[in-house]
């Protein structure tokens, strides 16, 4: 049985600058590798290929690295996720009516809605006491 190579994997990767989506990119990317050496692996055990020590040796090493670069993957999403949950929470309920407001009503009406919102607050920081 001809072996694969174990992927040529550094420890740590590069995740500086890179959005949500291409890290999830990377994480099928490694997890498709993880998959493929463990589908060798159990290949070699059923076919009692124990010889090629050195293979055994690589491919070991190179799963304990993607496992490692998966969990820095892991970790990185979920750092992205507690930073947008974090500046959704600060972020006042009006804002994301205005957002839903600006994509389901046609232009002209929600211009009409807006003018009429910017005048009722004028008015209000026009009364005394307020």
């Amino acid at each position: 049985m001809q072996h694969e190579r174990p992927p040529n994997s550094s420890i740590t990767l590069d995740l500086e600058g890179k959005t949500e989506e291409e890290l999830h990119d990377m994480k099928t990317e490694i997890e498709t590798a993880i998959t493929s050496m463990k589908l060798q692996i159990e290949q070699a055990k059923a076919a009692g290929e124990y010889a090629d020590r050195d293979w055994w040796r690589r491919i070991h090493a190179a799963l304990k690295i993607k496992g490692r670069q998966a969990q820095q993957l892991q970790n990185a999403v979920g750092k992205l996720n507690r930073a947008r949950k974090e500046r959704n929470a600060q972020k006042p309920l009006s804002a994301f009516f205005m957002e839903v407001a600006r994509d389901k009503l046609s232009y002209e009406l929600y211009e009409e809605i807006y003018r009429l919102a910017r005048d009722l607050k004028v008015e209000h920081d026009e009364q005394p006491g307020m």
